[in-house]
């Protein structure tokens, strides 16, 4: 089930878009999204099994187990050159990754803030923008959020976050491009609903994306710490 988010107005929910991928790959190279500006896609390959992704203006991998070598990567995301990205899993386990493939090279200028659909696999609830800020039951301000810098290039940036829990809302975001948010550890999300946000449950690896001009939260609702890779145009 393919669930609409963070819509100002109203919710929605709709099923699974039926998108392009090349036949013979349908359970290795898996199209979770896509639109004009970038697709996003989970490729899945057993021992031996290899298949090809190709972005005309480069692309993220985001590893949600070993990489193809079967060695645990020296970071969760790495850059992709454009052109084609020939994926063998020379490795003795299951390989698993989040490719976000981008199709153009610049930004264009974002226009007036519109009411567009949101994105989220397997991850939850549809709402609407909440505009507050948030509260905290203690009162003393939110634990600080950890970011790491993990490909930082011009006009793109990808950021592992994590969130501690907290009583605490975060305020929400809107940017001039789609933001794409991969899960690293399962826990709770906020949707953002009209009268009062709920917590949605998210699991390694779920994508969440927010097109542009869309406004979203990034806060933690769960128990225990929160981790994801942002991987945002600018």
């Amino acid at each position: 089930m393919l669930t609409l988010t963070t819509t100002p107005i109203l919710a929605l929910s709709i099923g699974l878009l039926q998108l392009s991928a090349p036949q013979q790959d349908l359970r290795r190279y898996q199209v979770e999204w896509e639109n004009d500006a970038l697709r996003v896609v989970r490729v899945i390959l057993e021992p031996g099994q290899r298949t090809t992704a190709e972005s005309s203006s480069g692309a993220v991998m985001v590893f949600l187990t070993a990489d193809l070598n079967g060695r645990m990567p020296a970071s969760e995301a790495a850059w992709q050159e454009p052109g084609p990205i020939e994926l063998e899993n020379h490795g003795p386990a299951r390989f698993e990754a989040i490719i976000i493939q981008f199709k153009q090279t610049a930004l264009p200028v974002a226009a007036t803030p519109t009411v567009p659909r949101a994105y989220s696999a397997r991850g939850g609830v549809a709402g609407s923008a909440l505009y507050g800020i948030g509260w905290s039951i203690s009162g003393h301000g939110p634990e600080p959020v950890k970011s790491e810098m993990l490909i930082d290039r011009p006009g793109l940036s990808v950021t592992k976050e994590r969130h501690a829990v907290t009583t605490f809302l975060d305020a929400v975001s809107v940017d001039p491009s789609d933001t794409v948010v991969v899960y690293l550890r399962s826990g709770y999300a906020w949707s953002v609903e009209p009268w009062y946000p709920s917590a949605v449950r998210v699991r390694r690896g779920d994508v969440r994306v927010w097109p542009a001009n869309a406004f979203y939260t990034l806060g933690n609702a769960g128990s225990d710490a929160s981790e994801f890779i942002v991987v945002g145009r600018r």
